[in-house]
């Protein structure tokens, strides 16, 4: 190989335009196989972020545009890049999902163009065989680009946040290649100008638009121990560029995980495995990962990972220890081979180095096919660079993986046709994933949705029966019945079993709960007898409330019981006791309509005014981008609270003389939401 140092001149028969143009065919390809898909429909997590963009009554202006920016509910910063990004498709809700999906699809597309730029650049300082370096670097994009497994991140609207994050992350890596070809061709000033915009420009970007953009400094640092290694000649501005803008923020990397982990190690209530069970399973994650990366197939699991089982020792599962060896495998023979096989040693470090966070000491769920979209986009470069490789059989080998690329190109076709068809997706994930509660539960909502009830019906009832702790079957099956109204005594004694295993903290249950009890609600089991509803309230609390959170949701339902049987001041006094457990603006709001509407406006004016009397502060949120959210909006909760109580004091008037009075907006607030507390 050529010294890493000596940038190769390409020949004029490479023909860059040429291979440039071989790119763009190829980004055009993933575009028309994945368009399909648009017809979908949002999922899951879509509906927990994008409802955002109408929760101010659309973005429309420069106050609503600043509140939705920091609406971000992911990561402590709210990804306000990624929330800004979906801006290009709609400024309020509801609205339709084509326009998302379109955008996602040719972010991919670009992102696989970015890469091949970069393999092309990162080829060009280890060989001078300009064809193989060309011809490699468009085979390796063309593998990652059409790959399958893509499917839940191309598609699932919410997952842009991924894929953007991706996007800066390869704008990070082209600068930094620029910045060290400028200071090996003795050009320290522009060297210092694209190291400066890698980072900490396009890294911020990146970890703006999702936490795990952050780890931009860690993979430039695999990248100069393998394939950008510098000689021993290396200048100072490059040498102090590469400790200040890659290896010092890789050392606090590396700080930060281990800050979250001792943080971790504490305890999670919301999930239901220990730091030590999630650091055993991960590597089984990984391994699963990249079989499916290299054995792609139509048996993806999809959105799914909550049938993904927590290793709970060395050998249960049997496979937590081979996965374990495997994957310290990988990183010692990564390290060994940084300089003897550098392509390879590149790939197997930058894999393992880009899953540090989202297979690391966070609490996170154990499983998601989407976190391999960053770490995975070199996997491929040294399948591609060996095929590539002059030689007797060169001709066969490129064949091979241009059939292979084919491949690729028709499975992915064939999932993003599933992905147009909404019941035949959720029917497919079912299938693929029989132990997934999630699964099992949408695919019984879709076959509800499109009519076929008994089938819808009869999955619940089955699944039920074999995981009859499960609040989704019994909760579902039981509005399904509400609905059809033949609800039976076993039906209610199944939903309190399962409300009970879990309680409170569930936030289906919280949510089921809320739906029934609230006075008005169309929810199917709003006729359900108050004795029936008052049981399954009981199963769902528990003796002692471990945290605020679950203080603050008693109090909410045990109000809204209240309303429901009119009993104003037991209602008035449970919303009191719910605002002293959490205060929230929003909380506040929504309970003074209630009591305006179901009591009377003196009721709820009395509510408002001891709320303002007592002075007490917001409850903390749960990140820094909503607790700006809640500094920007405290002028005007005090705008609207006068207003709020002017209003109610006229209709107290009104009331006590004859007149009509109508119910506070639950518009009107900075923060308001139909469905309550934006951040509880």
């Amino acid at each position: 190989m050529a010294n890493p140092r000596v940038r190769a001149r390409l020949p004029l028969s490479a023909r860059p335009l040429v291979w440039w143009l071989g790119g763009l065919i190829l980004a055009s390809a993933a575009v028309l196989v994945y368009w399909p898909g648009t017809s979908g429909d949002f999922l899951f997590d879509d509906f927990a972020n994008l409802p955002a963009l109408g929760r101010y009554g659309g973005v429309r202006d420069l106050q609503t545009f600043l509140y939705y920016l920091a609406s971000g509910i992911a990561d402590p910063t709210g990804r306000p890049v990624s929330m800004l990004s979906f801006l290009i498709d709609a400024r309020d809700w509801p609205a339709d999902p084509f326009s998302f999906k379109r955008t996602g699809i040719l972010l991919h597309a670009v992102n696989g163009l970015m890469l091949y730029g970069i393999l092309s650049a990162l080829g060009r300082r280890l060989s001078a065989d300009a064809t193989r370096v060309r011809a490699a670097a468009l085979m390796a994009a063309a593998l990652w680009l059409l790959h399958p497994l893509w499917a839940s991140t191309v598609l699932y609207i919410i997952q842009r946040q991924a894929m953007l994050a991706a996007f800066f992350v390869l704008a990070g890596i082209r600068a930094w290649i620029a910045s060290r070809d400028a200071f090996d061709e003795g050009r320290p000033r522009a060297g210092w100008t694209w190291a400066i915009a890698a980072m900490p420009f396009l890294g911020l970007l990146a970890g703006l638009s999702k936490a795990n953009g952050f780890l931009l400094p860690l993979l430039l640092l695999v990248l100069q121990v393998t394939v950008l290694r510098p000689s021993r000649a290396e200048d100072g501005p490059a040498r102090r560029s590469r400790f200040l803008l890659a290896t010092a923020p890789s050392m606090a990397i590396f700080a930060a995980l281990a800050a979250l982990g001792w943080e971790a190690s504490g305890g999670n209530a919301r999930r239901s495995f220990d730091l030590g069970q999630r650091l055993l399973s991960q590597p089984r994650a990984l391994v699963d990962y990249l079989h499916q990366l290299f054995v792609p197939g139509l048996g993806n699991t999809g959105v799914f990972a909550d049938s993904f089982v927590a290793s709970s020792g060395l050998f249960s599962p049997w496979s937590t220890l081979p996965a374990l060896f495997l994957v310290l495998a990988m990183a010692l023979t990564g390290w060994g081979l940084r300089r003897s096989r550098p392509i390879l040693a590149c790939a197997l470090l930058f894999f393992l180095a880009g899953h540090a966070l989202e297979s690391g000491p966070l609490m996170l769920e154990l499983y998601f096919e989407h976190r391999n979209y960053l770490p995975a986009t070199l996997i491929f470069w040294p399948v591609a660079w060996w095929l590539c490789a002059p030689g007797r059989y060169r001709t066969f080998r490129i064949a091979g993986g241009t059939a292979a690329t084919l491949l690729l190109l028709m499975l992915t076709f064939a999932q993003a046709t599933l992905w147009s068809d909404p019941l035949a997706l959720a029917r497919d994930w079912a299938t693929r994933n029989p132990e997934s509660a999630r699964a099992q539960t949408y695919a019984a909502q879709q076959e509800l949705s499109h009519g076929h009830v008994a089938t819808a019906e009869r999955r619940l009832v089955d699944n039920l029966a074999r995981h009859p702790g499960e609040a989704q079957f019994a909760l579902n099956l039981l509005n399904l019945r509400c609905q059809r109204e033949m609800v039976a005594r076993s039906d209610l004694e199944k939903a309190g079993h399962a409300i009970g295993a879990e309680g409170i903290r569930l936030d289906i249950v919280n949510q089921w709960l809320g739906s029934v009890l609230a006075p008005g609600s169309r929810h199917p089991c709003t006729g359900l007898p108050d004795t029936a509803v008052t049981e399954l309230l009981q199963r769902a609390i528990p003796e002692r409330p471990a945290s605020a959170e679950e203080q603050a949701r008693i109090a909410d339902l045990l109000g809204l019981q209240a309303l429901r049987r009119h009993q104003c001041h037991e209602a008035e006094m449970f919303f009191s006791v719910r605002l002293r457990a959490q205060p929230r603006p929003e909380a506040v709001q929504n309970q003074t309509a209630l009591l305006a509407t179901h009591c009377s406006p003196a009721v709820a004016l009395g509510h408002l005014e001891r709320y303002l009397d007592a002075g007490a502060p917001v409850a903390r949120a749960s990140s820094p981008a909503l607790r700006m959210r809640d500094r920007m909006a405290e002028s005007s909760w005090t705008r609207h609270w006068d207003e709020l109580l002017e209003q109610l004091r006229e209709d107290s008037s009104a009331s006590q003389t004859g007149g009509e009075a109508g119910p506070p907006s639950l518009q009107d607030g900075p923060g308001s939401t139909a469905t309550g507390s934006i951040d509880p």
